[in-house]
């Protein structure tokens, strides 16, 4: 997968990020009195590079999967226009923080209960046998997991993130991933889940 995952990092910059209530994603993170100005600025000006604050808020192929105030999901798709491995969507925090030590306990509770739900409507969509979920956190500083699956018949040699080098591992163009996602997207909205 590394080869997959950064090319889907390869994405526009954008000025001020805004999240979907309207204020700067990061806004928690940039409390403090005016001994904190530097830090604000050097917080802003990470937002505002980050490719996944920008992909939240524009346009991504096949739209996303899932989405609320605190979670994102969408499938990763090749931006070069090569195929891309059916199967490998991301789980990402709305608000801008680069790890789990961050998170509130609702964004733990979110990220957690997505992973859970991407998992089992890859295996239910794709005919996946095994869904793989990992997080590095060292290469974009946004928290986002990488949930992907493994299908039958993958040689061990292949499994992990070498799973989309199998030769035989279903990849597809634009209207493939748009189909999927859709799949996807409405397998998660009949299957809904209510947390107190």
């Amino acid at each position: 997968m590394r080869r997959i995952w950064r090319k889907a990092l390869a994405q526009p910059t954008i000025g001020n990020h805004r999240g979907a209530t309207g204020q700067l994603c990061a806004k928690d993170a940039m409390r403090g009195g005016s001994e904190q100005e530097g830090k604000r600025e050097t917080m802003q000006d990470t937002m505002a590079e980050c490719p996944i604050c920008a992909k939240q808020q524009g346009e991504v192929l096949g739209g996303p999967i899932y989405q609320d105030e605190l979670v994102y999901a969408h499938h990763v798709y090749n931006r070069d226009g090569g195929p891309t491995f059916l199967g490998y969507v991301r789980a990402e925090t709305r608000r801008h923080v680069p790890s789990f030590a961050e998170l509130t306990p609702e964004e733990a509770q979110a990220v957690g209960l997505l992973i859970a739900r991407l998992s089992k409507a890859i295996k239910a969509c794709t005919g996946a046998d095994h869904v793989y979920a990992f997080f590095y956190g060292d290469h974009v500083p946004h928290l986002h997991v990488h949930v992907f699956a493994r299908y039958p018949g993958t040689p061990e040699e292949f499994w992990r993130e070498r799973v989309d080098e199998w030769p035989r591992s279903p990849k597809g163009g634009a209207e493939d991933v748009a189909a999927l996602a859709q799949r996807l997207r409405e397998y998660l909205a009949e299957s809904a889940v209510v947390v107190d």
